[in-house]
């Protein structure tokens, strides 16, 4: 088991490995010791040379949106649980990089910058279109909320036999509906993504739907 130290050093290493991929994206969650990790990591990048964006985004996929709207090639999410950190590093389409991706040579120290709102940002973008004004159950990352509200929908606090659920892996990858006794993944580009197409198609006249359409 590392040492803080030696976790540090390697955390350090990560950040300068990433720089070599551009601006380097890093959001955290969790506690405090997630962002300590992102520091460091952002530490390594910044002393290569390289331009360090924090975002205040909840999850990875989040960050993995800001990527690809930004055109950054690294986003990093650390999550702190239960005294254990889990480290997700993927390109702007969420696909994991090979670590390190390269050294930048020294040209100075990298900028640090904020993203602020990253959440709401996401949801807004995801929500793009008409969504179906119903009563719905989530679990999830605070923006799947934030986009089913914007889209019309009222969410109920506790999931109900009668009513849809949209249930979200932690880091907002996945979305699986369940419904009916019955429990499906849902397709999409992330989980907000998949939510807004999904609701999208509930808004359709049934008769018109595509599943109705042979």
């Amino acid at each position: 088991m590392e040492s803080g130290t030696e976790q540090g050093r390697s955390l350090y290493e990560l950040g300068a490995g990433l720089a070599g991929a551009g601006r380097v994206l890093v959001g955290t969650a969790g506690g405090f010791g997630a962002q300590v990790a992102g520091t460091c990591i952002a530490c390594g990048a910044a002393m290569s040379g390289t331009e360090v964006l924090f975002h205040d985004g909840s999850c990875a996929a989040c960050g993995v949106w800001l990527a690809g709207y930004y055109g950054l090639k690294a986003a990093v999410f650390v999550r702190e649980e239960k005294g254990a950190l889990k480290l997700t590093a993927t390109d702007e389409r969420g696909r994991p990089l090979s670590l390190p991706v390269s050294r930048s040579p020294a040209g100075g120290v990298g900028r640090w910058d904020r993203l602020w709102g990253a959440d709401s940002a996401w949801a807004a973008h995801r929500a793009r279109g008409a969504g179906a004004p119903m009563a719905v159950a989530a679990e999830g990352p605070g923006a799947l909320r934030l986009l089913l509200e914007r889209l019309g929908c009222d969410v109920v606090e506790h999931p109900r036999p009668d009513i849809p659920l949209l249930c979200s892996d932690r880091e907002g990858f996945h979305l699986r509906l369940y419904q009916g006794g019955t429990d499906r993944v849902l397709p999409g580009e992330d989980a907000l993504a998949a939510a807004a197409a999904w609701l999208g198609r509930e808004r359709a006249v049934p008769a018109f739907r595509h599943e109705t359409i042979r």
